[in-house]
């Protein structure tokens, strides 16, 4: 599931370059604003006994995309444990 997701994105990013332009440091920008708002959400759920939260957020996918926020950033988020 994983590459075809990769694949999808790809082929929907080059679709959208074909009609208009994308500028790589705009790009990174959002896409790091929107990691870190999932960030934000996953620490905020993280260890919390009284909210059932996201299912994502005590998975291995928040440790993904921490580590993908530190490749586009330079800056490692640190996230609660799960």
């Amino acid at each position: 599931m994983r590459v075809g997701r990769v694949l999808l994105a790809r082929r929907d990013v080059a679709g959208y370059r074909r009609r208009r332009p994308l500028d790589p440091k705009v790009v990174a920008y959002y896409e790091a604003a929107s990691i870190m708002r999932a960030l934000v959400r996953t620490a905020e759920t993280r260890g919390r006994t009284d909210a059932p939260g996201n299912p994502l957020d005590a998975s291995r996918f928040a440790d993904d995309l921490a580590a993908h926020f530190a490749r586009i950033t330079g800056i490692q988020p640190a996230l609660p444990p799960r």
